[in-house]
């Protein structure tokens, strides 16, 4: 029987083989460009591969963090396994990846969601802050998760408002 895969976006990527238990995993890190599998054994393994860097990256409501107090406790496992290796919670957080190479950053979300805490927006803009990446952060009042567009709430615009900061990137970047 061929193996089916299902891919999950999150502060990491995640392939898992399905239907088996014993699922394999993937992350990437986007400012390293590594890719990182484990085993049936859950032992890790990193590739780093000379991919280009995007111009400009925009997260929205993201999963940043794999720490337990950030994270919703099922996307956790899904992503990481259960348990995790606290090198592992590390190696998954975005925000302990940034250095002064991440690409430019769009990210926001609304201060309501309920399924993944504002924290982790508000960590990764304090990451790309120290590190002296340029990013335009926005927390939007009364925006609960999955609002896609954000179509007659207050996070309405923000597609214009992340496009124009890609531009902002190509004039600063060139």
């Amino acid at each position: 029987m061929p193996t089916k895969y299902s891919l999950v976006i999150g502060g990491a990527l995640n392939l898992r083989e399905q239907p088996s238990t014993s699922a394999n995993r993937l992350a990437l890190i986007p400012n390293e460009t590594t890719l990182a599998i484990t085993d049936h054994n859950d032992d890790w393994y990193a590739t780093t591969y000379k991919l280009p860097k995007p111009e400009a990256l925009v997260l929205t409501y993201p999963v940043i963090s794999m720490r337990p107090d950030l994270t919703e406790q099922q996307t956790h496992n899904q992503l990481l396994g259960d348990p995790a290796k606290v090198s592992m919670e590390a190696f998954a957080s975005v925000d302990e990846q940034v250095t002064a190479d991440y690409p430019p950053t769009y990210i926001w979300c609304g201060d309501a969601d309920k399924t993944v805490k504002p924290d982790n927006t508000r960590r990764m803009a304090e990451a790309l802050k120290k590190a002296g990446v340029p990013y335009q952060c926005e927390i939007f009042p009364g925006v609960d998760h999955g609002v896609g567009p954000g179509t007659e709430t207050a996070a309405e615009g923000w597609i214009d408002h992340a496009g124009a900061f890609w531009k902002r990137q190509q004039s600063y970047l060139a």
